[in-house]
């Protein structure tokens, strides 16, 4: 991904979704495989990797169910232009850059398609965690997490997904205290009664992200990327 899709700062204007994963095996493609009809799609199948959050098993796609009770598209499909694993917490969490686009003829990619991260016809995101800026990223991710609290004490796979992250990574003061400043997502504005979240417009932002947010964040896709393992020796 480029600079410029990493660091927007406006919501409105994103091309693609970050989004929270949580983690699944997935399953070695079979002839009766209810993901596949039996063909390999994905290159981490026998290995654990990312799904949707609401994802079980079974359900017959690997992003699982929204929060609509609709089955989200695979994340696999010919439009699929890019799909980043930015943080990877093995066998927890993923934090993920994913982008689809129009595949013209001979192979070279056209315009972005990013209502196709939405629910049809809406501007709300199909992921029950996600944003289209980094930032919003974060934020929604530290709401959820406040939802495992008293006196909403709430132990549903979001805010306790968000809850291990928010324990896990190293957040310092200063990058937490730049979370809270941004504008509330989804979860704020339904509690605070804003909107019916079905059906709103998203917040555009902006979401400037300080340098020192961008270091933090920088040193933490390094440590925890995909072909890094050796942080496991410290949990």
């Amino acid at each position: 991904m480029t600079d410029e899709e990493l660091w927007l700062e406006d919501d409105s204007e994103g091309y693609g979704i970050f989004l929270v994963m949580k983690s699944a095996e997935i399953k070695v493609a079979g002839p009766d495989d209810p993901y596949t009809d039996g063909k390999l799609l994905r290159c981490d199948y026998g290995r654990v990797g990312p799904v949707g959050v609401l994802w079980e098993p079974d359900d017959g796609t690997l992003l699982g169910q929204t929060q609509w009770g609709v089955k989200s598209p695979d994340i696999v499909d010919g439009t699929l232009k890019e799909f980043t694993q930015l943080v990877s917490y093995h066998s927890h969490f993923f934090l993920v850059y994913s982008s689809r686009a129009v595949k013209n003829e001979d192979g070279t990619w056209g315009d972005f398609l990013p209502h196709m991260n939405c629910y049809p016809g809406t501007k709300a995101l199909l992921s029950p965690m996600s944003a289209r800026t980094l930032g919003g990223l974060f934020r929604s991710i530290w709401e959820w997490s406040t939802i495992a609290d008293p006196p909403f004490n709430d132990t549903s796979i979001m805010p306790s997904l968000a809850k291990k992250i928010m324990e896990t990574l190293p957040f310092t003061d200063e990058v937490l205290d730049e979370i809270r400043s941004f504008p509330d997502q989804d979860v704020y504005r339904y509690v605070k009664g804003e909107q019916d979240i079905n059906i709103h417009t998203r917040p555009a932002g902006p979401y400037p992200l300080s340098d020192g947010f961008k270091n933090w964040f920088l040193a933490l896709r390094d440590k925890y990327q995909p072909n890094n393992t050796e942080w496991l020796s410290e949990v």
